[in-house]
């Protein structure tokens, strides 16, 4: 179902004004969907409570639904499916989101305000037996404390009161205080050496008081001339009441309200003898629609038959209509004629009368709302309607004007149509008159007199009769079948309630008692209860210690269990190897320690033939770098053709090196 456009209108509106300012309209903010129009909820929500500036990127969608859900419920928002209001919320749906939209924006300031008072005024999830305790108690008595002041707080707030203007009057009389006790200290230095300055004081005293007592009188004054006014405007309404009479003694008094008051009792009699007959139709309409509904359902073949004896009985009533007409004189036909035509204004009349039994009772209810409605004026009198109110008041006195000239041209359309009626009626008696004694007349001629008058109080008679008799025996079956239905059903649920009031009385002085032996042991129990949940606590910490022991010592024991079936496995490979001749690890380790011990010695006799040598060597390898070193020198000088060294002439005889 589409949702209102008047109030997607709104909703535009309001999200195009402070403080959201986001320029929409119908078409654009048709188009959001999804996450967008749940960011636009959120929006909302976070501008009524600032602890709901929540990111809905941190957050997840099923998250989001819950927590707006509760928020929701805080509020007060009227959700009839919960799981409908989540998934909607999720997944951005507009017949979730609009609905929400538009009742937030509707009382936005309501909100906030329900808001706040929601996180210090919403009842705590505490255990029962906590409710007792000192800490729960104070918390109570702060929340209560907390109304009041809130209370306070609002009645200041709607009394006017700015914080702001009144620091500001505050500063201002500081520093008016300030001026004042410079001027004194001023007007004190120059009547310092003023003669009889107690007489003047006394005087300025005496003349403030006066003018205190002359302020005083000016505001009993005003107070006088505003009951005054007041007492003016009773005056006024009270002449206005005796104009009202003076006009009502003109349209002719007490004489003519009781006339008027007549023709209305009149009315009220003739509706009110109308009412039996009313009733008694009724009943009978239901006694019927009862019979039919108590009969079982007719079969084709059986509705065929009957709508074929319907159709040859109104064939018949043809027939002998026909017959009798054929047999009445030109009299009796015109008489028919004026019948029927009284027949038809005497149903007219009956619409007429009802309507204006309508009429009679909204005019009943609109004169006592006119009294209330003075009783009103009479102790609290309007106040004067200014500005938009007057307003206001204008354009209902106008739609109101147009109701009641629509209401009073209907009463006086009824009214006329009913003088027609009633003058219509009186032509037709007229007329009946006359053809009733043209009709006397003839039958005094034919010897037949009060013939027609006789049959038709015959006919009436006896129809009345049947009707009296048939509805007196309905009746009475109807009353004595249901009294004795009643007197039944009294005596058999007296029989079954005897033993169950009985039973009752016991059990209710039983559960008296128990209720006291419960409310003492629920005590005792409660005790009970918490000193074992203590003792639980405490021994399920002592468990939880030794379950953590146990965890450790089982590690302990697995390791040192491996580490012996190690040992274990070792051993019974040395006493296997041993059996069978092998050599043992002693033994290698035994082999493996003299060798390293015979090595040992080597090692150390050469390093003792080392250190023996080592001057020796070294002087050798000094004199193997000094050679290598002349060799070199001698290499270069060679190479680069010169023959002496040091001056000398270079022999041809070989070079040798005499060690």
């Amino acid at each position: 179902m589409a949702y209102p456009a008047e109030n997607i209108q709104f909703i535009v509106s309001a999200f195009n004004q402070e403080p959201f300012r986001k320029s929409f309209t119908m078409v654009s903010f048709d188009k959001i969907e999804g996450q967008a129009l749940t960011q636009l909820l959120q929006d909302v929500l976070q501008e009524i409570s600032e602890f709901q500036r929540v990111s809905l990127m941190e957050e997840s969608p099923d998250q989001t639904a819950q927590r707006m859900f509760d928020f929701f419920w805080v509020l007060k928002y009227k959700i009839a499916d919960p799981f409908v209001f989540k998934t909607g919320v999720e997944k951005g749906d507009k017949g979730v989101i609009y609905p929400s939209l538009f009742w937030c924006l509707q009382r936005v300031t309501e909100l906030r305000k329900r808001a706040y008072l929601a996180r210090f005024l919403l009842p705590m999830d505490v255990p029962p037996e906590l409710t007792a305790d000192d800490v729960y108690l104070e918390y109570k008595e702060k929340q209560a404390e907390f109304k009041e002041v809130h209370k306070t707080a609002e009645k200041i707030r709607s009394s006017g009161f700015q914080p702001d203007q009144m620091k500001q009057e505050y500063q201002a009389l500081i520093e008016k205080k300030e001026q004042l006790n410079e001027k004194l200290e001023r007007v004190k230095k120059k009547v310092e050496k003023v003669v009889d300055l107690e007489a003047l004081l006394a005087g300025a005293s005496m003349l403030r008081k006066e003018q205190e007592k002359e302020a005083k009188n000016q505001e009993n004054l005003s107070e006088i001339h505003t009951k005054l006014h007041q007492a003016e405007q009773r005056l006024q309404r009270a002449n206005d009441k005796v104009k009202d009479l003076q006009q009502f003694s003109l349209r002719g008094g007490i004489d003519a309200e009781m006339t008027r008051i007549e023709e209305e009792l009149k009315q009220n009699r003739f509706l009110l003898d109308k009412l039996p007959q009313e009733v008694n139709e009724k009943k009978q309409w239901v006694d019927k629609l009862r019979k039919v509904l108590a009969e079982p359902a007719l079969s084709g073949a059986e509705v065929t038959k009957i709508q074929g004896q319907i159709t040859a009985l109104r064939s018949e009533v043809k027939r002998l209509t026909t017959k009798r007409d054929a047999s009445l004189n030109a009299v009796d036909d015109k008489l028919a004629f004026y019948r029927q035509q009284f027949k038809a204004v005497e149903k007219k009349k009956q619409d007429k009368e009802q309507g204006l039994k309508e009429l009679q009772i909204e005019r009943r209810d609109l004169d006592k709302d006119l009294a209330r409605r003075e009783e009103e004026e009479e102790v609290n009198p309007t106040k004067v309607l200014k500005g938009e109110e007057l307003d206001k008041f204008v354009q209902e006195l106008r739609a109101k004007t147009v109701v009641y000239k629509k209401y009073k041209q209907e009463q006086s359309e009824q009214q006329t149509e009913f003088g027609t009626l009633s003058r219509t009626l009186e032509i037709l008696t007229a007329q009946h008159t006359k053809l009733t004694n043209r009709l006397s007349e003839i039958e005094r001629e034919r010897g037949v007199q009060h013939y027609g008058d006789t049959i038709k109080k015959i006919e009436d008679i006896s129809a009345a009769k049947a009707d009296s008799d048939a509805e007196k025996g309905k009746l009475l079956e109807e009353i004595s079948k249901v009294v004795t239905e009643i007197n039944q059903a009294i005596k058999e649920r007296k029989v079954k309630l005897a033993p169950q009031i009985k039973d009752l009385r016991t059990t209710r002085q039983k559960y008296q008692e128990l209720e006291v032996e419960y409310t003492e042991k629920k005590l005792l129990y409660d005790n009970a209860s918490q000193g074992l949940q203590n003792e639980k606590e405490r021994v399920e910490q002592e468990r939880q210690a030794y379950m953590d022991e146990v965890s450790r010592e089982e590690s302990r024991y697995h390791f040192l269990h491996a580490t012996s079936l190690l040992l274990d496995v070792n051993l019974l490979k040395a006493s296997t190897e041993k059996e069978k001749g092998v050599e043992t690890f002693l033994e290698k380790y035994q082999k493996a320690a003299y060798e390293q011990e015979q090595l040992g010695k080597t090692l150390r006799e050469q390093q003792k033939k080392i250190k023996d040598t080592f001057e020796p060597n070294q002087a050798q390898i000094n004199m193997f770098n000094d050679l290598k070193a002349l060799l070199r020198l001698k290499l270069k000088l060679y190479s680069t053709g010169n023959h002496t060294v040091g001056g000398a002439l270079k022999s041809d005889e070989p070079d040798r090196l005499v060690l």
